[in-house]
C-alpha cells in the first residue's frame, strides 16, 4: 500500500488537534512553509514540496521516520537503492508512476522532489515511512541512587607499631606489680644481704 500525501496531511490534522493548534496557528508560526501547508490541505489532492512539508514538521517538532529534512529521507533511500542493486530506471519501473528521470534526480539530491513522489520512491524501495514522529521522546533518565562512600579500610600496622602499641598496653600491668596488686604477692622491703665478693648492694631493694 503506497501511503499519499493526504494520508500525511490526515495525519497531520490529527496531530495539531493534539497539540491544540489551529491550521491558522500553524500558518502563523511556520510562516511561508504553514501558508503552502494550507493551500495544499485545500485540495482534493495536496502534494506539496517535499521541503516545506519537512520545514513544517520540524517547526512542530515532529518528524517523517525519524529524518527531520526530506535530504535525511533521501539519503536514507538511496542506500536502500544500493542494498537492493537497483538502478534508478529499475526503482521508477517498480511503480510506473515517475520517469525515471524524475527518480534519479531525486535520489541523488539534484532536484526537490515533490512529496507525493518521494512517498511513491519509498514504496518502490519497501521504505514505510514511520508517520510523524515526535523528537524528544526518550523517557527521562532515573537519577541514579545516592550512595554514601565507603569507609576505606584501616591500613594494618606495621611490626615496629604493633611493638609500640603492645608496650603501651603493658605499662599499666607492671605498674600493679610493682605496687603489690599482681599475682598475689606483696611489696616488701627487705634488707639485702651483704655480698661476699664485688661492690656492695644498695641499701634497700624492694621485691
Amino acid at each position: 500500500m503506497v501511503i499519499t500525501p493526504k494520508d500525511l496531511f490526515v495525519l497531520l490534522d490529527g496531530e495539531l488537534a493534539r497539540l491544540r493548534i489551529s491550521w491558522t496557528e500553524l500558518r502563523r508560526r511556520v510562516g511561508r512553509s504553514g501558508k503552502a501547508l494550507l493551500r495544499h490541505r485545500a485540495r482534493k489532492r495536496p502534494n506539496p514540496s517535499a521541503e516545506i512539508f519537512f520545514a513544517a514538521l520540524k517547526k512542530l517538532g515532529l518528524t517523517l521516520s525519524g529524518y527531520e529534512s526530506h535530504t535525511e529521507f533521501c539519503e536514507e533511500l538511496e542506500r536502500r537503492r544500493d542494498e537492493l542493486g537497483l538502478t534508478s530506471r529499475q526503482v521508477a519501473r517498480r511503480v510506473g508512476a515517475i520517469a525515471s528521470t524524475t527518480a534519479w534526480r531525486a535520489l541523488a539530491g539534484v532536484t526537490i522532489p515533490r512529496l507525493r513522489t518521494l512517498l511513491i520512491l519509498a514504496a518502490a524501495l519497501g521504505v514505510t515511512p514511520e508517520l510523524l514522529k515526535r523528537k524528544g521522546r526518550a523517557a527521562a533518565a532515573k537519577p541514579a541512587p545516592r550512595r554514601h562512600p565507603t569507609p576505606e579500610p584501616a591500613p594494618e600496622l606495621a611490626p615496629r607499631a604493633e611493638f609500640l602499641k603492645a608496650l603501651v598496653a603493658f605499662i599499666p600491668l607492671a605498674q600493679r606489680f610493682a605496687v603489690g596488686e599482681g599475682g598475689g604477692h606483696d611489696a616488701r622491703t627487705v634488707d639485702a644481704p651483704r655480698a661476699r665478693d664485688g661492690p656492695d648492694p644498695p641499701a634497700h631493694v624492694t621485691w
